[in-house]
């Protein structure tokens, strides 16, 4: 250990703002300090195939999930006597009801809508509406959400770090920016892999803030201020699959090619056109330029060290509260890149992905985070060790089920490390 921890002074400190980490994320919510059920299940579609990131809420209980990229999904619950309904943005919502601890199998189904006139509109007055109809769509009372976090490092196949933590997030109303938004963290937990051929670490700086900071509807001025607006090509299609049957488009923005100093990420828009209310979003960084995509993702690294990006992209899903106005649910972002050492033949591939779920919003008697409990925008998890080392602290949470078990692969680092 002491080898990595020598060698981790080496990290990169990937993107400045938005910038990502992770491949297991999320918890979900604190039950009573009783015996829980744990219940697992699998979700797929139609065609048989998995259903990534679909949302898993427990109907009479205040507990949530999603499920990981297998479509599998672990929810613990106070009781049997429970239905769950699980949902996915271009599918019909399903009820089911949990059978004691017997494993869940859910399938969704896609939805098709045809759209109408709107679709001869122009895009970019799409959009436009749907930026002007905010203040009546979005949540306009400060908010506390209790959020599960997670950061993580894959070096090829293999997890080399994982950091999760337990946030509350408060957030002012959604026509106020983000300057009085804070994120505090409650705990935290986190494994690295101790192989001294481990020699590039990965953190984030602002990790458990990328939800603020990347709530582009909120925070206008990352990506949707007019002037960033007018450096995009507009194009719209309908949503085949829009979700619960809304009439859905989607408007793709993509940055102009001699524009793309000020534009390199670009995407699509999930509109829902009835309300003109933005609910999906996926963006992704334009790799034409490898340079200015370095400098979008890189803020230094380690001497000796040829970086070469291969991939950014960002996932942003808005839901709706009790009341029917939408927030920020869930955000996830992934980078992938490669780097070249001097003197090494072979170059080596990393994964960094961050997660962060809402499991509980809180909208009555809100107080905002105290600003010496927040954290700090240049400030990385990886670095508070004060936040680490309660593990009783996750008995109560559910957590969401990786696609290999945390503990498996660490055992596996610790007995190779001992040969």
């Amino acid at each position: 250990m002491g080898n990595f921890s020598h060698i981790i002074n080496l990290l990169l400190t990937l993107m400045k703002k938005l910038t990502s980490l992770l491949l297991l994320l999320l918890v979900v919510i604190v039950t009573n300090a009783q015996e829980l059920v744990s219940v697992r299940g699998h979700v797929i579609d139609e065609h048989g195939n998995k259903v990534t990131a679909a949302s898993v809420v427990a109907n009479n209980e205040r507990a949530a999930t999603v499920t990981n990229e297998d479509g599998d999904f672990l929810i613990k619950l106070a009781s049997a006597n429970e239905s769950l309904t699980i949902s996915h943005l271009g599918y019909t919502s399903e009820v089911v009801e949990v059978n004691g601890d017997k494993p869940l199998k859910v399938t969704l189904h896609s939805t098709t809508i045809m759209l109408n006139e709107l679709l001869v509109a122009d895009p970019k007055d799409i959009l436009s509406m749907a930026l002007e109809n905010i203040p009546k769509n979005y949540n306009m009372k400060p908010m506390l959400a209790k959020c599960f976090y997670r950061e993580t490092t894959r070096k090829g196949k293999r997890y080399i770090y994982v950091a999760e933590a337990v946030t509350d997030m408060y957030k002012s109303a959604y026509n106020r920016g983000i300057n009085m938004d804070r994120v505090a963290i409650q705990k935290a937990r986190r494994l690295i892999s101790t192989r001294v051929t481990d020699t590039l670490g990965a953190k984030i700086q602002g990790g458990p803030l990328v939800p603020i900071i990347l709530d582009i509807v909120k925070n206008r001025d990352y990506l949707l201020n007019a002037e960033m607006l007018n450096h995009y090509n507009y194009s719209m299609q309908p949503s085949l699959t829009p979700t619960n049957g809304r009439n859905e488009v989607i408007v793709t923005i993509t940055p102009r090619p001699d524009e793309s100093t000020k534009a390199l990420l670009g995407g699509d828009f999930y509109i829902d056109v009835n309300t003109f209310t933005i609910r999906h979003i996926d963006l992704k960084l334009d790799m034409s330029d490898r340079h200015k995509a370095s400098e979008f993702m890189l803020e230094k690294k380690p001497a000796g060290v040829k970086f070469k990006p291969k991939e950014l992209t960002i996932q942003i899903d808005y839901n709706p509260d009790k009341d029917g106005l939408y927030y920020l649910n869930y955000i996830r972002t992934d980078v992938s890149f490669n780097c070249d050492w001097k003197k090494k033949f072979f170059s080596s591939s990393y994964n960094v992905t961050s997660e962060m779920v809402v499991t509980d919003l809180k909208k009555d008697d809100v107080k905002p985070v105290k600003g010496r409990d927040s954290f700090r925008e240049h400030e990385s998890l990886f670095d508070h060790h004060e936040y680490f080392g309660d593990p009783t602290f996750w008995k109560q949470y559910n957590i969401i089920e990786p696609s290999e078990r945390l503990e498996k692969g660490i055992k596996r680092f610790l007995k190779k490390d001992k040969k």
